[in-house]
């Protein structure tokens, strides 16, 4: 095969992205939420704002897009915050809810795109440590088997170290701003092998390992791992054909 047919695009550099390999946990929250959120773009058909950040990310791929995140933790239960509450509200007011109707139950309407797979719940302090964990393990159980039965799916192991080792060593980051670039030009992506030449040029790696980029790049770029807040379009994140695991549920004692 030519040189020319494995030409990769202009601006595209794999030396450029060497520093993934020193990127911790909240590094790669801060890079695949800047990749989720122009792919939003893209889903809500926002062209110009898309061109517009891409160029920053073409320009420097580590570039930090300013749209506010709240950052997702490599814990199960954490705080809400004040940004996805926000966007809570902005999602509920359209479906005039009622005072004492459930939130996440109305929200969940939206399905694993939007907030059905996190819980927002309250903890009531003037209950015991003891009542406060028993109402949570009374509520888990069912909620849980609940979600599970409504949005069956795969259990996503956690977070590790060996995991952010492994999205460095198949080049998921190049590879993603490669595809959402594609996306955005209206352009098939190339085959395996010219994909292996763009991210691997000094190996002699094959297709395999291109399909495990692909496939380790699919489970990455979501919302399991970084969650937005303030600066995004509650709609686009509802109505974005994202994967989405949501964002940032607190724990509570169901004394309601």
């Amino acid at each position: 095969m030519s040189a020319s047919i494995f030409a990769c695009p202009d601006w595209f550099d794999i030396r450029r992205y060497a520093r993934t390999a020193a990127l911790d946990f909240e590094g790669w929250q801060n890079q695949i939420g800047s990749r989720i959120f122009l792919a939003g773009l893209l889903a809500a058909n926002k062209q110009e704002e898309f061109d517009l950040h891409f160029a920053e990310i073409k320009d420097s791929p580590f570039t930090y897009i300013d749209v506010i995140y709240d950052h997702a933790s490599s814990n199960a239960v954490y705080p809400l915050t004040f940004g996805v509450a926000d966007t809570m509200v902005a999602a509920l007011k359209p479906l005039s809810p009622h005072r004492r109707d459930d939130c996440d139950k109305i929200l969940s309407n939206d399905g694993q795109k939007s907030f059905a797979m996190q819980a927002h719940l309250t903890i009531d302090f003037n209950a015991s440590e003891t009542e406060i964990i028993n109402d949570f393990k009374a509520w888990l159980g069912p909620a849980a088997a609940a979600n599970r039965t409504q949005f069956p799916r795969d259990r996503n192991a956690g977070i590790t170290s060996a995991m952010i080792g492994s999205w460095n060593e198949h080049q998921i980051l190049p590879y993603e701003d490669l595809r959402l670039w594609h996306r955005r030009q209206g352009l098939a992506m190339p085959s395996g092998t010219i994909l292996v030449h763009w991210l691997f040029p000094d190996s002699d790696a094959g297709k395999d390992k291109a399909r495990d980029t692909i496939s380790k790049a699919e489970s990455a770029f979501q919302l399991t791992t970084c969650s937005f807040a303030r600066e995004i379009d509650p709609l686009l994140l509802i109505q974005s054909p994202l994967p989405c695991k949501g964002s940032n549920p607190v724990v509570r004692s169901l004394k309601a």
